[in-house]
């Protein structure tokens, strides 16, 4: 099972002063989903490839530590846990659905 987590700017969603939502994007198996982070943060501020804001303040320091690698590790354990849950009640109730009414 491959889990790949990463952040992006929704630059789509940007306010008209530069402003955009940083999503967390993940990928488990080649499906895709993204859910917001709840931060804004401004589109000049934002380093793609180190997926990182950009800045010494103590804010920035907060919330750069929030996306270290390793919560990005922990969250890919939580996904994988609730994925395989996922699967197992799918079986579960499926087993269900093929028994035949008596």
């Amino acid at each position: 099972m491959r889990v790949v987590v990463c952040f992006q700017l929704k630059k789509s969603k940007m306010r008209t002063d530069g402003v955009c939502p940083l999503y967390v994007r993940c990928t488990l198996n080649g499906q895709r989903f993204e859910v917001a982070t709840g931060f804004m943060v401004h589109h000049e501020n934002w380093n793609e490839s180190k997926q990182l804001i950009k800045g010494r303040t103590e804010d920035v320091k907060i919330i750069n530590n929030l996306f270290s690698k390793s919560v990005i590790h922990r969250l890919k354990s939580v996904i994988q846990v609730h994925f395989i849950f996922w699967i197992e009640s799918l079986a579960i109730s499926s087993q269900h659905r093929l028994k035949k009414p008596k």
